[in-house]
């Protein structure tokens, strides 16, 4: 009888409890949102050098990537980061004009920093017909670890068919982040 009793006071008490810690979570995912972080392009460019047999992977592109965290935060009125993915990664040809892109086989794109092991982040084989930009596949990759070390670094490989359709091909590598975040 005791226990019913005490059951019966708790119950109120409990129900708030899970009311509470139900809400918390709610409310957390219902102000998150994504922002779309543009990184700064990188140029690309190629020669007849860069690939010494058809078919064979070789690293064409490397670039470091800062990120102002702390004024991103600012910004936007943060807390803090929950998570963060690539949203595209693209290679635009830029001269010569009178090509296209057909010569690559397929490209692998990756990020590393100095104390995180390079993962790759966005694949592309070719499948057909090529123009002037190849979008290549992003991954399902969290890259949020590798953002918060402010620097890392982006490279890219690729196969190609020799020869090259010119002696200096020049392009541009253009990508953008989607971070999660969770307001202040």
């Amino acid at each position: 009888m005791k226990i019913q009793k005490l059951l019966f006071q708790l119950t109120p008490f409990l129900f708030a409890v899970t009311l509470f810690f139900t809400s918390c979570d709610a409310i957390k995912d219902a102000t998150q949102f994504d922002i779309s972080y543009t990184l700064p392009d990188q140029e690309v460019n190629v020669d007849t050098t860069t690939f010494s047999a058809s078919g064979v992977e070789q690293l064409v592109a490397e670039g470091t990537v800062t990120i102002n965290l702390d004024s991103l935060k600012q910004a936007h009125d943060l807390e803090g980061f929950e998570a963060a993915e690539f949203d595209y990664v693209k290679l635009e040809l830029l001269t010569p004009q009178d090509i296209d892109l057909n010569w690559i086989q397929s490209i692998r794109a990756t990020v590393s920093t100095p104390t995180i092991a390079e993962t790759d982040v966005a694949t592309y084989t070719k499948a057909s017909q090529v123009s002037n930009v190849i979008d290549i596949q992003v991954a399902d990759v969290a890259v949020l670890d590798y953002m918060m070390q402010s620097t890392f670094t982006i490279k890219i490989y690729a196969k190609a068919t020799l020869p090259l359709p010119a002696p200096q091909i020049d392009m541009l590598l253009k990508s953008k982040l989607k971070i999660t975040v969770q307001p202040i």
